[in-house]
């Protein structure tokens, strides 16, 4: 696998496997053994964050609760989650006498095992099976983050958070490095660009070509990826 190949990037990496989908809940029960002994941090894999997990884990332990996620406020009109004093009151508006949802949950938290106790075995949904119930408890703590962060769960969304993040702050990228042994960079340095051709606020992927008089713009090419000359390639 990809961590194997790496080395596990300096960690001890377990995997849980599911011959059938579990769903948010269900992947997180069927970690249980693994993670049943002490508060770990949770993160999903589909987004890139600038998030500080030591300061949530130290909001976490500060607080002693079953959980704490790390929120941003949504754009007026939006959010799924709602706060209050520090605490979540509410996600999805699925619990009554609350007032209308405007923040959003980050995808990272840190939990207690006291999270299993509210996760049913098979599949499930994390926030309906545990995290709306752990609100309505009280044992739901949040922690604001305004840095950056994107989703990458959709292709839209991947290209769009790609583009983004050609920009990326100097330090972050170095941070990045440090960690994966990956250096950021908006063109691979085995990529082809032919004489003539125009490449735009775009990622260019390991071994990708793009030929003469050929113009990529807001993309991202995966490894591998090929552009004909004189083709156009861009957002839709």
């Amino acid at each position: 696998t990809f961590f194997r190949a790496s080395g596990g990037f300096g960690m001890d990496v377990s995997f849980a496997r599911e011959p059938a989908i579990l769903g948010t809940g269900g992947g997180l029960a069927n970690c249980r053994d693994l993670l049943a002994g002490e508060p770990f941090v949770y993160m999903n894999s589909d987004i890139i964050a600038d998030i500080d997990v030591r300061e949530l884990a130290a909001s976490f332990d500060a607080a002693r609760a079953g959980g704490v996620l790390a929120v941003r406020r949504a754009v007026a009109g939006g959010g799924r989650v709602t706060v209050s004093r520090g605490r979540v009151v509410n996600l999805r508006n699925l619990l009554p006498g609350t007032p209308p949802p405007d923040h959003d949950f980050l995808g990272v938290a840190v939990f207690s095992p006291v999270i299993f106790d509210y996760l049913p075995s098979g599949f499930s949904d994390i926030v309906e099976s545990a995290l709306v119930p752990m609100a309505r408890d009280g044992a739901l703590l949040c922690r604001e983050y305004e840095g950056m962060w994107h989703d990458i769960g959709t292709v839209e969304s991947y290209r769009a958070a790609s583009v983004a993040l050609l920009g990326m702050d100097g330090a972050y990228a170095e941070r990045v490095r440090a960690a994966t042994g990956f250096r950021p960079e908006a063109v691979s340095r085995d990529a082809a660009i032919a004489e003539g051709a125009m490449v735009r606020r775009s990622v260019i992927g390991e071994g990708c070509s793009v030929g003469e008089g050929a113009v990529v713009e807001d993309s991202v090419l995966l490894p591998g990826a090929g552009v004909n000359a004189d083709e156009r390639v861009e957002k839709p």
